[in-house]
């Protein structure tokens, strides 16, 4: 008698697993990256109860992007030049 296919064997499943597994990798980089990202950026701190305007924000946001982009690049670049 065939067993059931359970849930964990789809393909469908298995795809899942992986999106999730490969977004969480994503976030762990980013998060291991935010300091150097914020460094690199030149970014300071609100000083006061002053809030920055959607524009401020948006600048910064881009900004860090950036800044993001060339810290994973970095630490990317170090690691192959390691394993060498």
């Amino acid at each position: 008698m065939a067993r059931p296919p359970h849930a964990a064997d789809s393909p469908q499943r298995s795809t899942e697993m992986s999106e999730d597994d490969s977004l969480k990798r994503r976030y762990k980089e980013f998060l291991d990256l935010l300091p150097l990202s914020i460094a690199i950026a030149g970014l300071h701190e609100n000083a006061g109860p002053r809030s920055l305007t959607p524009d401020q924000m948006e600048a910064r946001a881009q900004i860090l992007t950036s800044a993001f982009k060339i810290a994973r690049k970095t630490v990317r670049g170090l690691i192959k030049r390691t394993e060498e």
